[in-house]
């Protein structure tokens, strides 16, 4: 919020000697209005659909959707840059600085040649702000599905990548770069080597963001980094898949990570691996006060890096609202478990002021932060930790093969036993219910075929199983099928 109330004192102020060129009133289309537009002029755009391909031209100007002016974010949905997939839809490549702005829009179905199909920075600084950055791809091969950064210097805030793909980097890719993102969410990207964002080079720090159901046919569903520095703060990983290694983050080449207020959940094969060859310099991870749902095994380093446990880290559910919704429940052990500020090697990290919706944190004041991206409005949860370790320590449910084709087992048990009110429900990332098992007394496993309850074949993809004792939810995983 800090930088957009900078982003619109600084249009205002330009404003007083500057032109606004309305579109399409004052020109027909962004890209003639561009033209006309020198230094510091804003170029706005009403709502609606825009068919075409911008270039900045190397001009540092405003452009922007009536979200600037009325701060309604419903204009960031209603005025639409569709590149008709025919190259990038904007494009900064002329030396552009931070005072090149792209505000509120959203930039759809590109399709570039190498580089960024929906936003491209090359040798170029610009600042992006509310910005939804949806469904951009590659014919073939190419680098930074939803935006891609070379040598280039900016800042992000409010980004949201949705259902792009690349090669390298499916939401982003960023090289020689470096980056500071406030308030990021990544959703249903996919690539080669980095679903969410693959980095080379890079020096990276994101605050408030969310990774989720991202994927690579290789490593690093959510995140790939190769020498890079990264910092996370209040991130939260969840649901994300590599066919090979690191479903949350795959580490490579001397990169240096650190960790801080983050929250993992079921990310396969593991939330973290460092790279299995020993033929590159060993990589550093820092963690502190984050929550792994799996405990350390979701951490495999193979003899090849440095993991330092630093104190606060647990090892419990996070307690999430939903499948999909990753607020805190009122019981979740991951509120008030946070720290506001943290010294890592001579450095202090400060948690963000407010959360991915702008929520106050920490809430209420006076109290600690929670893990993750949302802050919860309780200082502590309503249940005693210790009983939430006492569940997950007395409850065991898994399947094997993961990932499977054609069939996976499905193993349960728990300390209270099986009751006759006991059924294994099968769903879908959208929570549709696929399959559902009633489990008999003395039954500990189920064998499901991939298939729903109409007997009809579901697509590959990620499935949660749930179990449910006398209509309650005793824990949900995550299986993958891959035909």
């Amino acid at each position: 919020m800090r930088i957009s109330i900078i982003i619109i004192s600084f249009v205002l102020i330009l404003n007083l000697s500057a032109n606004i060129i309305n579109i399409p009133a004052d020109q027909p289309t962004i890209q003639a209005g561009i033209e006309v537009a020198v230094d510091a002029d804003t170029v706005l755009v009403q709502p609606g659909t825009y068919i075409e391909n911008i270039n900045y031209d190397g001009k540092n100007i405003t452009i922007a959707s009536l979200f600037l002016t009325f701060q309604d974010t419903s204009y960031i949905s209603q005025t639409i840059i569709d590149g008709n997939q025919n190259g990038s839809v904007v494009i900064f490549e002329s030396g552009e600085n931070n005072s090149a702005l792209l505000i509120g829009f959203t930039i759809a179905n590109g399709q570039s040649a190498i580089y960024g199909s929906g936003i491209s920075c090359i040798d170029a600084s610009p600042t992006l702000s509310n910005l939804k950055v949806f469904n951009n791809h590659f014919s073939s091969w190419g680098i930074g599905g939803g935006m891609n950064f070379l040598n280039s210097f900016t800042v992000l805030e409010d980004i949201l990548l949705i259902n792009n793909s690349s090669q390298f980097g499916g939401g982003f890719h960023a090289e020689n770069s470096q980056l500071n993102i406030t308030n990021l969410t990544l959703i249903g990207n996919e690539s080669y080597n980095g679903g969410g964002i693959c980095l080379l080079q890079s020096e990276v720090t994101i605050s408030n963001a969310l990774f989720y159901n991202n994927h690579t046919s290789n490593e690093g569903g959510a995140i790939w980094s190769d020498r890079s520095d990264l910092n996370l703060i209040n991130t939260t990983i969840a649901g994300n898949s590599a066919l090979c290694y690191g479903g949350g983050i795959y580490l490579i080449w001397s990169s240096y990570i650190n960790l801080i207020n983050c929250v993992f959940l079921e990310n396969y094969p593991e939330d973290i691996c460092f790279t299995y060859d020993p033929y590159y310099p060993n990589s550093t991870m820092n963690i502190t006060y984050c929550n792994f749902a799996g405990g350390e095994d979701g951490i495999v380093t193979n003899n090849n890096g440095y993991l330092n446990m630093m104190e606060g880290n647990i090892y419990l559910d996070p307690e999430f609202v939903g499948f999909d919704d990753f607020h805190l429940d009122n019981n979740s052990p991951c509120i008030g478990t946070g720290i506001d500020e943290v010294l890592i090697s001579g450095v202090i990290y400060l948690s963000p002021e407010n959360d991915l919706e702008g929520n106050p944190r920490p809430n209420p004041t006076g109290t600690m932060p929670d893990m993750g991206v949302y802050e919860n409005p309780l200082g502590e949860p309503q249940v005693d930790i210790s009983n939430n370790q006492l569940l997950v320590t007395n409850f065991h449910l898994s399947n094997y093969p993961n990932p499977f084709n054609p069939t996976t087992t499905i193993e349960f048990y728990f300390s209270s036993g099986i009751t006759e009110n006991t059924v294994l429900v099968i769903y879908n990332l959208k929570g549709q219910k696929i399959r559902q098992f009633s489990i008999t007394e003395d039954q500990y496993s189920v064998v499901w075929n991939g298939q729903n309850d109409n007997g009809v074949e579901v697509s590959s993809g990620i499935y949660l199983y749930k179990l449910n004792v006398n209509g309650e939810t005793q824990a949900v995983k995550k299986c993958l099928l891959l035909k």
